[in-house]
């Protein structure tokens, strides 16, 4: 994502953020940060509020919307399998959606145009620092972040 373009960032609307490019969602993203491995249980997909059922609700505003899943802890197996495109998985996964009332159609979508990101959140944290270091000349990047 170039943050120098028209995009427009919405956080704890829709996702925990959705970003939008001229009025059309560019990207859902929900942020998960679990002490147990990442499962597709974690997602909710059996709810009607689920993460799956919110960007179902915006395919007709754009086919290409990307949903991306940031997780700042492990991937568990089931997911890592879907990650690395291996089609057990992805059958497991496609049967438990099925078993969710999702249709072949919506499914298709979602595994088409999701995504998982996996954090290793001490080194985000000090490539922040780094940046706020180059950036503030009086506070601490420490001191600094715990006031955001």
């Amino acid at each position: 994502m170039i943050l120098e373009d028209e995009s427009v960032f919405y956080p704890e609307q829709a996702e925990d953020l959705m970003v939008k490019k001229n009025g059309i969602p560019q990207e859902l993203v929900q942020v998960k940060n679990l002490s147990a491995d990442l499962a597709l249980s974690h997602l909710s997909p059996q709810k009607s509020d689920s993460f799956f059922r919110r960007c179902l609700a915006y395919k007709s505003e754009n086919e290409d919307l990307v949903l991306k899943v940031v997780s700042f802890g492990t991937v568990g197996d089931e997911l890592s399998g879907f990650i690395s495109d291996d089609d057990e998985s992805k059958k497991t996964l496609r049967k438990k959606m099925l078993g969710h009332g999702y249709l072949e159609a919506e499914i298709d979508w979602l595994f088409r145009n999701l995504k998982f990101e996996q954090i290793d959140e001490p080194v985000i944290l000090n490539d922040i620092y780094t940046m706020m270091l180059w950036s503030s000349h009086y506070l601490s990047p420490v001191i600094e972040l715990k006031f955001l």
